[in-house]
C-alpha cells in the first residue's frame, strides 16, 4: 500500500488495523468524532498512522507545517481549536513554545510524541503544564469499532500558506 523512499511499508491490512488502534488510543484520550487534532509530523509511517487514524474516529487532522515556529505556529494552534496533538520530536521545541498562550496557559492540553524524546535533553521546558504521552502508545490500545465518518464530515484542516500571514 505504502513504500517510503527510506524503505519503511505498509500494507493495507496494516495501515486499516494501525488506523483502528491510532483511533482507540485517541478514544481513550477522549478525543470525539468531530474533535480536532493538532499534527505537526515529516514525512514518514507515524504521519500515515495519525492521519488514518484520526480520520478512522471521525475527527478532523490540522496538519501543521513542520517548518512554521513563534506566532504564526503559535496563531495556527490556538485558532484550530485542538485540544490534543501529535508531534514530532525535531518539532517539540517549536510546538511546545507555540502552544503557551499569551494568558500564560496552553492552547493543546496533551501532546503525543512521536519518536524517541528525553526531557533531560531539552531545556527549557516550555511544556511543564502540558500533559505529555508517546505516540507509539498506539500499539497497546484497544481498536476502535465504532461507526465510520460520513463522506460530508471534515477530515482535515490545513493552513495554507502566503504573503499575508495569520
Amino acid at each position: 500500500f505504502i513504500i517510503m523512499a527510506g524503505g519503511e511499508s505498509m500494507t493495507f491490512g496494516e495501515a486499516r488495523d494501525e488506523a483502528a488502534d491510532v483511533a482507540g488510543l485517541l478514544n481513550e484520550l477522549e478525543v470525539q468524532p468531530g474533535d480536532r487534532v493538532a499534527v505537526m509530523l515529516h514525512n514518514g509511517l507515524d504521519f500515515i498512522r495519525a492521519w488514518a487514524g484520526i480520520a478512522r474516529l471521525g475527527a478532523v487532522m490540522v496538519a501543521l507545517n513542520t517548518e512554521l515556529v513563534g506566532s504564526i505556529l503559535q496563531s495556527q494552534i490556538e485558532r484550530s481549536k485542538a485540544r490534543i496533538a501529535i508531534v514530532g520530536e525535531r518539532c517539540l521545541q517549536s510546538f511546545s513554545e507555540a502552544n503557551q498562550t499569551s494568558s500564560g496557559g496552553y492552547s493543546v492540553e496533551k501532546i503525543l510524541i512521536a519518536g524517541v524524546f528525553d526531557d533531560a535533553t531539552h531545556t527549557p521546558n516550555p511544556t511543564a503544564g502540558v500533559q505529555r504521552m508517546q505516540f507509539s502508545e498506539w500499539r497497546e490500545a484497544k481498536p476502535y469499532v465504532g461507526e465510520f465518518a460520513k463522506p460530508s464530515d471534515i477530515a482535515c484542516i490545513l493552513y495554507t500558506s502566503g504573503t499575508t500571514g495569520p
